[in-house]
């Protein structure tokens, strides 16, 4: 049987986990740095009577291992940059654990379809870059990417820099969000803005080809 697999980076307290538990993925991981987050995960996890295997990974994805600061902890605008433009008041900070990307995603090299969300508040540069050049990119089949680098100063430019990774690169199907919510995808004729929930959009439409 073909091994069918989604990925959520930047799970928070499991908002994209119940879109994907609509469809029939044989595997689901969520990656999730913030200790507050994880736990609401493992609580909604562990109060599942049946479904696909659910691993929660109790660390978020970066270009290097590392313990790093995340700044509005608590909020789901939660970030490792500090000068990322919050909208929230929480102004919590702890330390949390990071892995390489690159090596995380050599263990999803026996997946049929590998489905992947990065929704990370800035991190998906690191992680995009590690993935381009590792060429762990191609293992994806639909990628579904939010551009937070937008709200870090001085790091706005690097959504071009990743826009042109993935032109060279990535061979799979892809969903941004860029600046004011705009929408590019390589879905022609899909309207995935409808109803402004463009992750459960993309999820509908990936799994009813």
């Amino acid at each position: 049987m073909p091994l069918k697999i989604f990925i959520d980076i930047g799970a928070y307290t499991g908002d994209t986990l119940d879109l994907a538990l609509k469809y029939d993925y044989d595997i689901i991981h969520c990656f999730e740095p913030v200790p507050i987050h994880y736990e609401a995960l493992i609580q909604k996890v562990s109060e599942m009577i049946y479904g696909p295997i659910i691993i929660i990974h109790p660390y978020g994805l970066l270009d290097i291992p590392r313990i790093t600061e995340i700044y509005a902890a608590g909020s789901d605008g939660a970030s490792i940059y500090q000068s990322k433009k919050q909208f929230s008041h929480q102004n919590n900070t702890v330390k949390c654990s990071f892995r390489d990307a690159e090596t995380i995603f050599k263990e999803f090299y026996n997946a049929d379809c590998l489905d992947v969300k990065i929704n990370c508040e800035g991190a998906e540069w690191p992680i995009i870059e590690r993935l381009s050049t590792s060429d762990r990119l191609n293992q994806i089949n639909d990628l579904c990417i939010h551009y937070d680098v937008l709200k870090v100063p001085g790091m706005e430019d690097k959504m071009n820099v990743m826009e042109q990774l993935m032109d060279d690169c990535f061979e799979g199907r892809r969903l941004t969000v860029g600046r004011n919510k705009q929408i590019h995808s390589d879905y022609p004729g899909a309207d995935l803005s409808q109803g402004k929930n463009w992750v459960a959009n993309w999820l509908e439409y990936i799994n009813q080809e």
